[in-house]
């Protein structure tokens, strides 16, 4: 190996979600959590000197930033059940709410690990989410499923805080796979008129992710500051 490790590195990764909604009693007994997905590019920096691929060195520990864009999809879905235990007649309408933002974490980074080893992290911080779009498919028996949009209803930025724990494996030095557990969790009510009264509506969303990264690389070895 010729090359040493630069601190950039960019990458794309895709994850299921479990997402779901709270902050009131009512919207937390009839709304129930549904799954969702999250995907998109990233950008890591690392602050830490990064040491040359053919190192052994002992156990190290790295900080860095990570941020990027993703579309992500949160909501709740409400069935016949669900309402007769919030109290509302049941019905038999199947009724799934979508809302879809576009998504950018601002996540510090936590790593340890030898280099060029599989390395676990830490990752807290804040996002910032616009919604692009809200859907509520109803659903009946026997019959086309009806959608509406109201997106009006809905508070246009979400936002929130992060934190997960991650394990980035090497192969082929340049490439990592990461994989990675992530709760989103929302700080402000998202909710305009979207209940009839006017209950508080915050996001949850849980985050079990894949991905890839390419890290950069330099012909020169870096300088070190004394």
């Amino acid at each position: 190996t010729t090359y040493w490790p630069a601190p950039v590195s960019v990458g794309f990764d895709g994850r299921a979600s479990l997402v779901s909604i709270f902050g009131n009693n009512t919207p937390e007994k009839t709304d129930l959590p549904t799954l969702g997905f999250n995907s998109g590019i990233f950008v890591q920096y690392s602050f830490t000197q990064i040491k040359h691929p053919d190192s052994t060195g002992k156990t190290s520990t790295y900080t860095g930033l990570k941020t990027g864009f993703y579309f992500e999809r949160k909501g709740v879905v409400t069935t016949p059940s669900s309402l007769a235990s919030g109290g509302f007649p049941p019905g038999n309408t199947t009724i799934h709410n979508n809302l879809d933002y576009i998504t950018m974490p601002i996540l510090v980074q936590f790593m340890m690990g030898r280099s060029n080893r599989a390395k676990v992290y830490q990752i807290f911080g804040p996002y910032f989410s616009v919604l692009l779009n809200q859907s509520s498919i109803h659903e009946k028996p026997d019959t086309a499923s009806v959608t509406y949009h109201q997106v009006s209803a809905y508070q246009p930025i979400d936002i929130g805080l992060t934190m997960g724990l991650g394990l980035e494996i090497p192969f082929k030095q340049k490439f990592h796979l990461h994989m990675e557990f992530r709760h989103n969790v929302g700080l402000f009510n998202i909710n305009r008129s979207a209940t009839l009264n006017n209950a508080i509506i915050q996001t949850s969303a849980t985050n079990l992710m894949i991905g890839f990264s390419y890290r950069f690389s330099r012909n020169k070895p870096p300088k070190i500051k004394e």
